[in-house]
């Protein structure tokens, strides 16, 4: 997904998991997000709503990639995992494009429970999750500068891929 923003403050948004709960339907709250002035190894709690039942995760920062110095092409990668009911990874990457940036994530999931985890997910909760985190990146370019009537960009390879893991 375009995004009619500098690479550097998208980057600053999604930096900032506080900016998650405003962003993502299902989010209620983040807790202990305070910045300790280092990316990887931060950590911070999400308690959100999945099909009406509450959900407590954990996310860590597990990767940052800076652009490389002296290059014209600057992109972000931001690397977390998440445990609690829910397991698994999302990637978000960022790529300057003039004063626009293309923002993708791809997360991949498990959902814990055995059989009956593997039922209810095939049946109900991908689809939920999809659908939310397809709104997180709409949300997001809304916040940050997505001129009033535009279209949201879905050209090309797709900016949100959601995943489950068996």
């Amino acid at each position: 997904m375009t995004i009619e923003t500098p690479v550097e403050k998208v980057l600053e948004f999604v930096d900032d998991p506080e900016n998650l709960a405003n962003c993502a339907p299902m989010v209620e709250r983040v807790e202990g997000a305070g910045r300790n002035g280092r990316r990887v190894g931060s950590s911070f709690r999400v308690v959100y709503r999945l099909l009406g039942m509450p959900f407590n995760e954990e996310f860590r920062v597990i990767g940052f990639v800076p652009p490389r110095r002296n290059t014209p092409h600057r992109r972000f990668q931001i690397s977390q995992t998440f445990h609690g009911p829910v397991r698994g990874t999302c990637s978000w990457t960022l790529e300057a494009e003039g004063n626009q940036t293309y923002a993708s994530l791809d997360a991949g999931y498990r959902l814990m429970g055995g059989i009956f985890g593997r039922a209810l997910d095939a049946l109900l909760v991908e689809r939920a999750l999809q659908k939310d985190v397809d709104q997180v990146l709409e949300n997001m370019k809304r916040q940050l500068g997505a001129p009033r009537g535009s279209e949201l960009d879905r050209v090309g390879s797709p900016s949100i891929r959601c995943r489950r893991r068996l």
